[in-house]
């Protein structure tokens, strides 16, 4: 207690702005790693319907998208430029099927190696 009373006051008040700072900022780290890491998903089919539509449905995170909302169990409306792609996709995501929570199988499909 000596300690604390033989350093100015500023110096206090600057110490106790420091801890105030640093708990806001492990605050804000302990929810954001939550919300990372932690949070369950959100129930895409009773927050916003059955359907679904994504656009660039063909290739990279438009496809991977599109066999993540058949997993979860929505219907789809692809779209994309190229037919013959647009069709495969199609082709593809009809063979998916869920069989319970968290199980998927895809035949011919990006989530072979998932099950």
């Amino acid at each position: 207690m000596d300690a604390l009373s033989a350093q100015p006051s500023w110096a206090l008040a600057l110490a106790v702005v420091g801890l105030l700072v640093m708990a806001r900022a492990s605050a804000r780290l302990a929810m954001w790693l939550y919300a990372a890491f932690l949070c369950p998903g959100k129930p895409l089919r009773r927050r916003y319907g059955e359907w679904a539509v994504v656009t660039g449905a063909t290739d990279g995170i438009g496809r991977a998208m599109a066999f993540r909302f058949v997993v979860a169990g929505l219907h789809l409306v692809l779209v994309g430029r190229s037919p013959d792609k647009i069709a495969a996709v199609s082709n593809t995501t009809t063979n998916c099927h869920c069989s319970g929570v968290g199980q998927n199988h895809c035949s011919g499909g990006p989530l072979d190696a998932r099950h």
